[in-house]
């Protein structure tokens, strides 16, 4: 996830001013990363199944890590990741 914020930074940083206006439009050809949300959900779920079993522990810990990997995938960080002096 962190590799294809990156490049969608670099892609920003590299685009000029009316690319940059509608950098949104741009940033859709980095829809594929949207399917890595599947993977958190699935890990949420089976965070919630080992909490519901009794390993309170593991599930918590899977339903944190999961919840930020989610995170990840739908917010904006490489906006983060821009040099905004320019």
């Amino acid at each position: 996830m962190i590799w294809i914020n990156l490049q969608i930074a670099a892609r920003y940083e590299a685009a000029t001013g009316k690319t940059r206006a509608l950098f949104g439009i741009v940033e859709l050809t980095y829809g594929y990363k949207y399917f890595l949300a599947f993977a958190g959900l699935l890990a949420t779920a089976l965070g919630i199944v080992a909490y519901r079993r009794g390993e309170q522990r593991l599930g918590t810990f899977a339903t944190v890590i999961a919840l930020v990997a989610l995170l990840m995938v739908f917010l904006r960080i490489w906006t983060l990741m821009v040099d905004r002096s320019a």
